[in-house]
C-alpha cells in the first residue's frame, strides 16, 4: 500500500484515492505575494511539496479549521485556499449536473465488496 495520510481527517488512505493538493508556482500577477496560494494537483505533478486531502468537502474544512495546510506544506506565510474551494465547488456543481457520473466526492472510493479498484499486479 503506497498509504498517504488525508490532512483533514488523518485517515490513511490509498494515494488514488486522495487529491494532491500544492503551491501555486511561477510569476503570476494575480498571485498575492503575502499569502501561499494552494491549488488542486489533480494529475500530480506540479513541482515542490505536496499534502493529501480526500475529495470531500468536509476533509477540506477540517482541514481548513486545523489550519494543516501550512504545517504540511511547512509554510511560514498565511495560506489562501480560495482556488481550492473554488476547484472543490465546481467539483460538486459538475457532480450535481451530471448524474451517474461515478465520481463521489463524499465517499472514499472503494466499490461494494470493499476492494479498490487498481491495474497494478
Amino acid at each position: 500500500m503506497n498509504g498517504r495520510t488525508c490532512v483533514g481527517c488523518k485517515v490513511r488512505d490509498d494515494r488514488f484515492m486522495l487529491l494532491r493538493v500544492a503551491l501555486l508556482t511561477g510569476d503570476t500577477d494575480d498571485v498575492d505575494s503575502s499569502a501561499s496560494v494552494v491549488v488542486p494537483d489533480v494529475r500530480g505533478r506540479l513541482p515542490g511539496r505536496g499534502a493529501w486531502l480526500h475529495q470531500s468537502t468536509g476533509c477540506l474544512q477540517k482541514a481548513i479549521q486545523r489550519r494543516a495546510f501550512g504545517r504540511a506544506l511547512r509554510l511560514t506565510s498565511s495560506v489562501d485556499v480560495t482556488r481550492l474551494e473554488a476547484w472543490f465547488t465546481q467539483q460538486l456543481n459538475a457532480q450535481a449536473g451530471s448524474p451517474g457520473c461515478g465520481f463521489d466526492m463524499t465517499e472514499s472510493g472503494f466499490d461494494a465488496d470493499e476492494h479498490p479498484m487498481s491495474t497494478q499486479r
